[in-house]
């Protein structure tokens, strides 16, 4: 089978030729793959009585189908199916076929396509691809039922229509009963979703369709926005719903949502209350009122699981030390009640799920505890995280603050931590007439950086703690030997996390008679802890600093007496929209000092600025020193 004839025979929808692999790769070769295909449907089928002829049901069948091009056969997700099974969805039918470019095909189905159970309990339908090659094509097709709408009712809905790799053809339908109404999310302010809407009345049925042509692709690229927050997606929920007997109406105000918890809020037992004031009182005793929130969160955080669905009120909680979520953020502010220090049980909005619509009343917008506390967001029951960091995804973003009365109020999270984020660096290198560096690396991690490392190495193995530690090296060449670390403040999330890392470095010096060449590989990096390489042109995402951010870098270099600098660097100092640096370079005896500050500041900008973010945080900086150069000193 020729190229042309395969590509034309699998792609070339509604009758149009289609491009060949070498145009593809041309077009899309910055991805792993193409979707030439995706479509979505939900369609609800009436059910009648067979005798009275009345509507008595409906079945709800959903149908995915996606199509792709393999241009990096290297990803395994593209090489091998995986579906998870769904007890609230019957899985009714997959189909899958996979062409080669020379024209083979390989069918599977679900005779063929073994249902296997994981270490974790879970039952799952997996199949490896044979023989997947560049310019590859596969046909996913799997179809849900569910025979009856009382049986596992679902008036929620959350479908991507765009994805981490471009989609040539992206389709979704919604078919729903006429006497049913349903409520579209906006992806953004005063956007709405571009959907057609029909009306077929012989059917008593409504249907919303989307479709969309080039659909962009979208990279995890540093300093971007969350996905959801620049994807397009359809969110939607039924609000009215109404089928033979039966009907209901979704909440019709944040109030509404927030009757829904306000159980968790309740606790007028007075025995149980003095013994929640007993706690928080003996817990406390003479601390300020900073303390007081510290000792108490951290007290919640510390010493009451999360994992206890079955948890109802604040005794059990206090008697077995086992809670949920919910429940652990509730006793922590009645808690803090009984010393005088008032707080606001909240739920949050995740920038993770999108742009807050104020008019989608859903609780799909706010469904994580939380309290405030005067102006701070904090989270009972996420061990190890300080009441004065703000996880960046909330950072900004919206809660729906209640009483016990169902008093609700949207307020706004502040932009950043109520403490300190900084990362400062510390590093003593001392190079040696062998060609080896002998490296000591002092890295002091607040705020968000301190969180993220915490729970990376969180519960794991000292040889696993290594393996993490590799990816903290300020080093990204040279061969990294004899490796040691240690940690201080690990155990105390208040406190900064220093991780001390000593090791010898070969192949970073070149060195001839007359001179010696030092490759510093990555050590003056504006942002060590910042890796990821994105040139400009192939930038995909606006860019977002998030929040403020300070990091700065103190670096000793020690060298042999018959060395010298050949030519200090001269100072820097630069600032735009994004931020600021500033280095100083010093040179006395057998030393060389140097000093690095890079401050970013909170702001968003389209794509075409990211040029100018490089300036202070990229590889091109003016912080950036490839290489530096000794002069040998002959000998007398």
């Amino acid at each position: 089978m020729s190229v042309f004839f395969f590509f034309f025979f699998w792609s070339g929808l509604d009758g149009e030729p289609t491009p060949s692999l070498a145009e593809y790769e041309a077009k899309y070769g910055d991805f792993d793959s193409v979707k030439l295909l995706f479509e979505h449907s939900i369609v609800y089928e009436l059910v009648k009585s067979p005798i009275l002829g009345t509507v008595k049901d409906a079945r709800m069948v959903e149908t995915l189908h996606n199509r792709y091009l393999v241009l990096n056969p290297a990803d395994e997700h593209l090489t091998s199916f995986k579906l998870v099974v769904d007890s609230k969805k019957n899985i009714q039918g997959i189909t899958i076929e996979v062409l080669a470019p020379d024209g083979k095909k390989t069918h599977f189905d679900l005779t063929t396509i073994k249902l296997q159970t994981e270490s974790n309990g879970r039952e799952v339908y997996k199949v490896a691809y044979p023989n997947v090659v560049k310019g590859s094509i596969i046909d996913e097709t799997i179809e849900f039922v569910t025979p009856s709408v009382w049986e596992a009712p679902n008036f929620y809905h959350n479908v991507e229509l765009q994805f981490d790799v471009p989609a040539e053809k992206v389709r979704f339908s919604y078919i729903y009963p006429e006497k049913w109404e349903i409520k579209l999310k906006r992806c953004k302010a005063g956007e709405d979703l571009p959907v057609e809407k029909s009306h077929d009345a012989a059917a008593g049925l409504r249907k919303i369709r989307y479709e969309a042509n080039d659909v962009p692709g979208i990279k995890d690229e540093p300093f971007a926005p969350h996905f959801k927050e620049v994807a397009q997606y359809a969110e939607f929920m039924v609000t009215r719903f109404s089928l033979a007997q039966a009907s209901f109406n979704a909440d019709q105000t944040w109030r509404d949502v927030a009757k829904n918890f306000v159980s968790f809020l309740d606790s007028n037992d007075a025995k149980l209350s003095t013994r929640v004031s007993k706690t928080a009182r003996e817990l406390t005793k003479d601390q300020s009122e900073n303390q007081k929130i510290r000792t108490l969160v951290r007290y919640v955080q510390e010493n009451i699981s999360n994992d206890d669905r079955d948890a109802k009120n604040f005794a059990k909680i206090l008697k077995t030390g086992q809670g949920n979520p919910f429940l652990n953020t509730a006793l922590a502010m009645r808690m803090l009640e009984a010393v005088k220090i008032p707080a606001r049980f909240t739920l949050i909005h995740s920038a993770d799920d999108g742009y807050f619509d104020p008019n989608f009343i859903s609780h799909h917008q706010f469904y994580l505890p939380a309290l405030m506390v005067g102006n701070r967001l904090v989270l009972p029951y996420v061990k190890g995280l300080s009441i004065d960091h703000i996880p960046e995804p909330f950072q900004g973003q919206k809660v729906l603050t209640f009483d016990n009365y169902g008093q609700t109020k949207i307020e706004d999270v502040p932009y950043s931590d109520t403490g300190d984020s900084a990362v400062r660096e510390r590093y003593e290198l001392t190079l040696q007439e062998d060609g080896r560096i002998l490296v000591k690396e002092e890295k002091e991690l607040n705020g968000s950086m301190a969180f993220m490392a915490r729970k990376l190495l969180e519960d794991e193995s000292e040889s696993k703690q290594q393996e993490i530690l590799k990816d903290f090296l300020t080093y990204e060449a040279g061969e990294v030997k004899d490796l040691k670390t240690e940690f201080q403040n690990y155990e105390d999330p208040d406190k900064p996390l220093v991780m001390i890392l000593e090791y010898a470095v070969d192949n970073l010096l070149t060195i001839t008679p007359d001179e010696v060449l030092f490759n510093t590989a990555g050590l003056f990096a504006p942002m060590s802890y910042k890796k990821s390489k994105v040139l400009p042109k192939m930038r995909t995402n606006p860019v977002r600093v998030a929040f403020e951010q300070v990091s700065s870098k103190d670096i000793t270099l020690n060298f042999p007496a018959s060395w010298s600098v050949d030519q200090i660097p001269e100072t820097v100092q630069l600032s735009n929209a994004f931020g600021e640096i500033q280095a100083e370079y010093q040179a006395e005896g057998q030393q060389m000092k140097i000093h690095q500050t890079v401050k970013l500041h909170r702001n968003e900008a389209s794509k075409e600025s990211f040029p100018t973010l490089l300036e202070i945080v990229g590889s091109k900086s003016r912080l950036e020193i490839p290489t530096l150069v000794f002069a040998v000193i002959a000998s007398e």
